[in-house]
């Protein structure tokens, strides 16, 4: 299965975050390395539209058949358009035909080539229409509420938080957003990663990371001196 490995250049909540060393290597070169050693994975391709990201990256194996366009490189950019965009230029140039790939996220670098590849049998098992990589809340979603931005007034929900322990309560998931298998025919008809049949490919909080400020950051760097 093709992985792609999107990494746009122009980060605001923590610029050149991609290319920042983690470790004792380039924030990026974690999730490429985890890619490129997956067993389920047959090529790996980085979109990106900054060629000091791709000029780094080019001496880890990865491929870099063509630069993003800019317009596909804002902040406002749907990072599901990249893909779409990414897919249709490797069928155009006769690179990869095949429906199914695999998106990583180069913010969350502690997903393992082991994730990926149980991910990749979670969807093809289960015949999915996707797979995303999911972790526990740790707090009941009856807990979040609005509050109103000129009164600071809690906005009441239908559940009275204060009536049960957090014993009582299910708990639920939220994307980490590092892997989504997807179907190409399916995310570009729709334009979602949820269909049908999308399955949950669980990590632990430790593992989900995902890496957007200088504290995600040095919380990482933490977390790199435990593991």
């Amino acid at each position: 299965m093709l992985a792609i490995i999107p990494a746009r250049g122009g980060s605001k909540g923590l610029p050149g975050k991609n290319i920042k060393m983690l470790g004792n290597k380039p924030l990026i070169f974690w999730t490429i390395e985890a890619a490129l050693k997956a067993k389920n994975v047959t090529k790996v391709i980085l979109s990106t539209d900054d060629k000091e990201i791709a000029d780094i990256c080019s001496e880890t194996g990865i491929e870099i058949p063509f630069m993003r366009p800019n317009n596909l490189a804002e902040d406002s950019s749907p990072a599901i358009d990249t893909y779409i965009y990414t897919i249709n230029k490797l069928k155009e140039e006769n690179i990869y035909h095949a429906d199914e790939y695999v998106v990583l996220l180069p913010t969350v670098p502690f997903v393992s080539a082991q994730d990926i590849d149980n991910a990749i049998n979670l969807f093809h098992e289960n015949e999915a229409d996707s797979v995303v990589s999911t972790t526990k809340l740790d707090f009941p979603k009856e807990w979040i509420f609005d509050v109103a931005s000129d009164t600071n007034l809690i906005q009441k929900t239908e559940n009275d938080i204060s009536s049960k322990n957090r014993q009582e309560y299910k708990y639920s998931f939220i994307p980490n957003g590092g892997i989504y298998v997807l179907k190409h025919s399916l995310v570009s008809k729709e334009r979602t990663y949820y269909f049908r049949k999308t399955l949950s490919y669980e990590m632990s909080h430790e593992r989900s990371v995902d890496i957007d400020t200088n504290f995600d950051f040095k919380f990482a760097e933490f977390l790199l001196k435990k593991i």
